[in-house]
C-alpha cells in the first residue's frame, strides 16, 4: 500500500511538471542573437542588455503589436536576458501570440542622428509546442532617425469636371499623385504637406492653413470648395509642391509642378488620368501628336487623331474641340456603333491632334482614361 501510494505520488509530480513545463514553453518568443549581431551603420556593434535597470539605454528594443516611431518607446516590452557562450538570448514566454517587434540601435537610443534597423517575428500562441525560436544572424541599422532629407517627386496627375448628381452643375476635380524615396540610409516620412495655389495667386507661406494641406497618403485631390472662397474651383493654371514629414520636423520641398486646366499636363510630361462621367466632360489634351491611351486599365493604345481617339474610348455619343485660333467650336456625334450621324461643317475627325486642345466628350457610361507619352 505504500509503494503504491509512492507510485501515485511520483506520477502525480511528473504529471504536474510536465503541465508547469508546457505553460512555461507553451507560449512566447525566443531571440537568439550571436555576440557581434548588430551590423551597424558605421562598423560592427555588439548588442547590449542586462535586465530592466538598463532598458532605456540598451540598443536592442522589443515591442508588442507595433512598433513606435523612433523617439518613442510605446508598447515596449521587458523580455528575460541571459547568454550562452557567444549567443545573446531573449525570451518574452509570456507572449501570448502575436507580432513582436525589435529595433536595434547604432548611437544612443532614441535620439535624433542615430542609425536604427527594424526587424519583427511573431510569438507562438497559448498552447502552442514550443514558443517561437528565432536564431538571428544580424540586425542591419539602416535608418537614420532624422528629419527627411530628400523632396517627394510629383509623378502625375489627373482632371475632370464631374457633374452634380443630376443638374446641370459641374465641379472641378483635379488630382496628383507623388512618390516619397527615403534615401541611403532610410529617412522615415509619416505624413506630407501638400502646398498649392492658383494663378494669379502667388506661392502661399508654409503655414497657410488655406493652401497647405497635410496628408498620409501619396495623393491629393482639390477639396469640392475653395477654402479660401467656399466656392467650387473653377478652371485655371494652378501650382503644386509637396515636402515629407516626420518626428523630427520637415524636409524640402518639392519642385513646382503647374497644371492649367482644359490645356492640361504636367509640365515636364508623364502620365495624366481623366475620369469620365456619364454625360458630357470637359478635358485638356496635355500632349500633341501621338500618345497612348489607357481604358478601364486595358492595355495602351496608339492614337494621334481626335477619330482614333474615340475610338478607343468606345461609347462617345459626341465629341467638339474648341480651336482657339479660330475661336469657333466644332465636332461630331455618332451612333451606338460608333458610326458618324453629323458632323460640323469643315471639321475633320481625322485632324492630328494638338496639346492643350480643349475636348468635350460625352459618354453613356462612366470610364477611366490614361494618357501618356
Amino acid at each position: 500500500m505504500k509503494l503504491s501510494k509512492i507510485k501515485k505520488r511520483l506520477v502525480m509530480m511528473l504529471c504536474l511538471a510536465l503541465l508547469l513545463s508546457s505553460q512555461a514553453f507553451g507560449a512566447g518568443i525566443i531571440m537568439k542573437i550571436p555576440f557581434n549581431g548588430l551590423d551597424a551603420w558605421s562598423g560592427t556593434l555588439n548588442p547590449s542588455y542586462s535586465g530592466p535597470g538598463s532598458v532605456d539605454s540598451a540598443n536592442v528594443e522589443f515591442f508588442a503589436g507595433s512598433i513606435p516611431g523612433p523617439n518613442a518607446t510605446t508598447g515596449r516590452i521587458t523580455p528575460n536576458y541571459t547568454t550562452f557562450g557567444t549567443t545573446h538570448q531573449y525570451d518574452k514566454m509570456d507572449q501570448n501570440g502575436g507580432t513582436v517587434y525589435i529595433r536595434s540601435w547604432d548611437g544612443p537610443p532614441r535620439t535624433q542622428k542615430s542609425y536604427y534597423g527594424k526587424s519583427a517575428g511573431m510569438a507562438s500562441a497559448s498552447g502552442a509546442q514550443p514558443a517561437n525560436q528565432y536564431n538571428v544572424v544580424k540586425f542591419k541599422t539602416d535608418f537614420l532617425a532624422d528629419v527627411p532629407k530628400n523632396a517627394p517627386v510629383i509623378t502625375s496627375g489627373s482632371e475632370s469636371n464631374q457633374r452634380v448628381g443630376y443638374t446641370s452643375d459641374v465641379v472641378l476635380k483635379l488630382s496628383i499623385a507623388f512618390t516619397y524615396d527615403m534615401g541611403t540610409p532610410k529617412i522615415e516620412a509619416t505624413t506630407y504637406d501638400v502646398k498649392y495655389w492658383v494663378d494669379p495667386e502667388t506661392e502661399p507661406a508654409d503655414n497657410d492653413v488655406n493652401r497647405v494641406v497635410n496628408i498620409s497618403s501619396t495623393s491629393f485631390s482639390l477639396p469640392d470648395n475653395d477654402p479660401k472662397t467656399s466656392n467650387p474651383f473653377s478652371s485655371g493654371t494652378y501650382h503644386f509642391k509637396v515636402r515629407a514629414n516626420n518626428w523630427y520636423g520637415s524636409g524640402p520641398w518639392s519642385t513646382v509642378k503647374d497644371w492649367t486646366t482644359l490645356a492640361g499636363g504636367l509640365t515636364g510630361g508623364g502620365t495624366v488620368s481623366y475620369v469620365l462621367k456619364a454625360g458630357i466632360n470637359g478635358i485638356g489634351l496635355p500632349f500633341g501628336g501621338s500618345m497612348n491611351i489607357s481604358v478601364n486599365g486595358g492595355a495602351p493604345v496608339a492614337v494621334d487623331s481626335t477619330q482614333k481617339l474615340v475610338t478607343a474610348i468606345g461609347g462617345v455619343t459626341a465629341i467638339s474641340v474648341w480651336d482657339a485660333t479660330s475661336q469657333k467650336l466644332g465636332g461630331a456625334t455618332f451612333d451606338g456603333s460608333g458610326n458618324v450621324t453629323f458632323q460640323t461643317p469643315g471639321y475633320d475627325l481625322n485632324s492630328p491632334l494638338n496639346a492643350g486642345a480643349a475636348l468635350y466628350i460625352s459618354v453613356g457610361a462612366d470610364s477611366s482614361v490614361t494618357l501618356s507619352k
